[in-house]
Formats: C-alpha cells, sequence, structure tokens
C-alpha cells in the first residue's frame, strides 16, 4: 500500500489556564497521551505526517486531508495493525 494505515500512541504536553494550587500542579505532572490512526503519507527524522483520508483526485495527483504532524521523540508506541 502506498500510504499505509497505522496507529500511533504520543505523549504531548497541555496547559492548565487560571491560577492553581502546588499540589494541583504535583498531582497532575504528567502527560497528556494522544491517539491517532491515519495514513503515513510522511516521515523525516524528527517528525511523521498522518492524513485522515488519501484520495486521487482528477488530476492523477494525490490528495491528502487533516495532516497530523507528530515528532517521533513524543510517540510512545507505533503499530501498523490498525
Amino acid at each position: 500500500m502506498k500510504y499505509p494505515v497505522i496507529s500511533v500512541k504520543w505523549a504531548d504536553h497541555w496547559i492548565e489556564y487560571g491560577d492553581c494550587s502546588l499540589e494541583f500542579i504535583q498531582k497532575n505532572l504528567k502527560s497528556y497521551d494522544g491517539n491517532y490512526s491515519g495514513h503515513l503519507v510522511g516521515e523525516s527524522k524528527q517528525m511523521i505526517c498522518l492524513c485522515a483520508n488519501v484520495w486521487e483526485g482528477e488530476d492523477g495527483e494525490d490528495n491528502f486531508s487533516d495532516p497530523m504532524f507528530i515528532m517521533k521523540k513524543a510517540i510512545i508506541s507505533r503499530s501498523d495493525k490498525v
């Protein structure tokens, strides 16, 4: 398959708006884990790009929707078994 469908789980940062206590901060020192499945359409040394849909346009060129760019250093798991 030209653009295989894979699943990725990655650790992401997050922000809490407003004032909070030190107890809240200590309790929440953990990453937000994201999950996404999509067509692997690009990969570099630092990043991957997954797209929700891939189709061939009338001009014969591939078209892509909703690209998700994920840093490889943040990836917890990656599977081609979707």
